[in-house]
């Protein structure tokens, strides 16, 4: 095996190693942002707050692991991401109009603060709702484990 093989193999494996940790965080993200907008519902809001998705953050947290369809989710993002790439390397001149309309789409979706609604907890028993409230009852004297666990846990309370 010469050393330009060596390279190519280092290099997908880097590759690879990229696109199954941002697959990964899609997957996670996309459960968390989907339960948030859940809780609002049920809660009789209609815009998801920071506090929503940060509570729905937490309860992925628990929850993710255990998830029937986790493989599949990534699997999908992963696949996403490879054509994504592909895409990219072929039209790299296209990206600024591409950022100019998802900022555009972004500005018109964000409330400011203080237009927002009052803030109300959900009430509702659904399997979402008790999640979300359970984990926002723990999470302060939850001791993460794992080094993933602790990861989350880190993120989610500085960055939130």
């Amino acid at each position: 095996m010469n050393t330009m093989n060596i390279i190519e193999q280092i290099d997908q494996t880097e590759q690879d190693t990229a696109e199954n940790v941002i697959a990964i965080v899609l997957s996670f993200m996309e459960n968390a942002v989907n339960d948030a907008g859940v809780y609002v519902e049920h809660s009789g809001r209609t815009v998801v707050s920071k506090k929503d998705i940060k509570m729905a953050l937490q309860a992925e947290t628990f929850e993710y692991i255990h998830r029937e369809d986790i493989e599949g989710s990534i699997l999908y993002y992963k696949e996403s991401i490879h054509n994504d790439l592909e895409l990219y390397d072929e039209d790299e001149e296209d990206e600024k109009d591409e950022k100019d309309i998802e900022e555009s789409f972004l500005q018109s979706k964000v409330v400011n603060d203080e237009d927002m609604e009052e803030y109300t907890v959900s009430m509702c028993k659904c399997n979402v709702c008790k999640r979300l409230n359970h984990a926002i009852l723990i999470w302060d004297d939850w001791k993460p484990e794992t080094d993933m666990e602790k990861v989350l846990k880190r993120v989610i309370d500085t960055k939130m």
